[in-house]
């Protein structure tokens, strides 16, 4: 079996409109793998003074980094509704401001305002071309 951070995009020969399927596994033999779906929309011709890889749509808003593999992630989800952080948020307020608001605010933070970013997006895929 070949490295698969070794493997192009190039090296899949897809087609416009070609979907492939791509299986994560973490050390957590617990979870569920993760499982992800990707579509080439289209082949564009690269242009001069742009940066690659990048997303140029999606849909969906990304996976919290670190949040615990996939069962996990599906336990916080359905926790951490807009309506409970509200909630917590009033809460919080009530008790009046504390310090450890500020750390248990620091663990919601990547619950809040899960739309699709694909800014953020691009963002992530820079720092691990850098990297």
């Amino acid at each position: 079996m070949s490295n698969p951070a070794l493997i192009t995009l190039a090296d899949l020969c897809l087609y416009d409109k070609e979907r492939f399927g791509y299986q994560e596994t973490d050390q957590d033999s617990f979870s569920r793998p993760w499982r992800l779906e990707i579509r080439l929309e289209k082949k564009l011709p690269i242009e001069q003074n742009e940066r690659y890889p990048r997303c140029i749509g999606g849909s969906g808003a990304a996976v919290p980094e670190d949040c615990g593999g996939t069962t996990a992630f599906e336990c916080f989800r359905d926790l951490f509704t807009p309506d409970y952080i509200l909630w917590r948020l009033a809460e919080m307020l009530d008790e009046g401001w504390k310090p450890d608001h500020v750390k248990e605010l620091a663990g919601l933070r990547p619950w809040m305002n899960r739309v699709y970013s694909r800014r953020e997006i691009n963002r992530h895929l820079e720092r691990e071309v850098r990297s």
